[in-house]
C-alpha cells in the first residue's frame, strides 16, 4: 500500500460484533463493537456504538452515539472522540 509520504507495512486485525432488535414494528434497537489490531501501534482501535431507528412509512430516521478510542492506534488524547448522530431517510 502506498500514501503520499512512502509505503506503509502495518496490518490490520478487526474484530466485530454487533446486534439488532425490533422492540416493535416501529422501532428498532441496535448495538456495534469494533476493535482494530493495528501491528505497530501503541493500543488497539476501539468502537461502541448504539442506535434507534424509527420507521414513519415511507421516512426512517435513526439516531445513534458512538464511543471512538485510540483512534489511528495512539494513545494520544486527540485520538478519542464521542459521535451523536441523526439521519433521516425517505423512499418515495
Amino acid at each position: 500500500r502506498q500514501t503520499t509520504t512512502g509505503t506503509l507495512d502495518a496490518d490490520m486485525k478487526n474484530t466485530m460484533y454487533s446486534a439488532t432488535f425490533a422492540a416493535t414494528k416501529d422501532i428498532t434497537l441496535g448495538a456495534v463493537y469494533n476493535k482494530n489490531d493495528i501491528t505497530g501501534t501503541a493500543e488497539d482501535e476501539k468502537i461502541k456504538a448504539v442506535q434507534v431507528g424509527y420507521n414513519l412509512g415511507p421516512v426512517a430516521l435513526t439516531a445513534g452515539y458512538a464511543e471512538n478510542r485510540n483512534i489511528g492506534g495512539t494513545t494520544a488524547a486527540s485520538s478519542d472522540s464521542d459521535s451523536v448522530f441523526v439521519r433521516l431517510v425517505g423512499a418515495f
